[in-house]
């Protein structure tokens, strides 16, 4: 998990690093891709977690009902020429989700247990309010840019 969270965090630089002719390697395929597969990584984490008993099943759905929907959103804005590239609140929450699922593991393999098991509700708490906050930035950037070419 830890790997795979530090590779998520890495590939964004290198996406966007510039050449030496000065031009950037971001795609359109690259915006909606690398976001895609990112999500796919987590929702892999969480039916896993919830698959051992350590995560209620409402937590799991919120998030992956956010990814749905933005997803849907991309692809109902790409068939019309409108690229929804990832946005910060979408990094925020793919890092707080990573938190989450950290405390989760670490308080479940732990024998510390009281004090890690706050812990890790309250950062599963915190992702899912993060979590709604960027559906709804997501929502809110997707409206903005469908409305501007209307």
């Amino acid at each position: 998990m830890v790997l795979g969270e530090f590779t998520d965090f890495f590939d964004g630089f290198v996406a966007r690093y510039k050449l030496p002719d000065g031009t950037n390697r971001v795609s359109d395929f690259g915006k909606i891709y690398d976001p895609m597969c990112d999500s796919i990584f987590h929702m892999v984490i969480w039916i896993t977690l919830l698959s051992l008993g350590w995560i209620s099943p409402y937590f799991v759905i919120i998030f992956f009902s956010r990814d749905a929907i933005v997803s849907n959103i991309r692809i109902f804005l790409i068939r019309r020429g409108i690229v929804l590239a990832a946005r910060w609140s979408g990094k925020i929450k793919a890092g707080t989700q990573a938190v989450a699922q950290i405390a989760i593991v670490i308080s479940h393999l732990s024998v510390a247990g009281g004090a890690l098991e706050n812990f890790q509700f309250s950062a599963v708490l915190v992702a899912v309010g993060v979590t709604l906050f960027s559906l709804c930035d997501y929502g809110w950037d997707a409206y903005r840019k469908f409305t501007k070419t209307e």
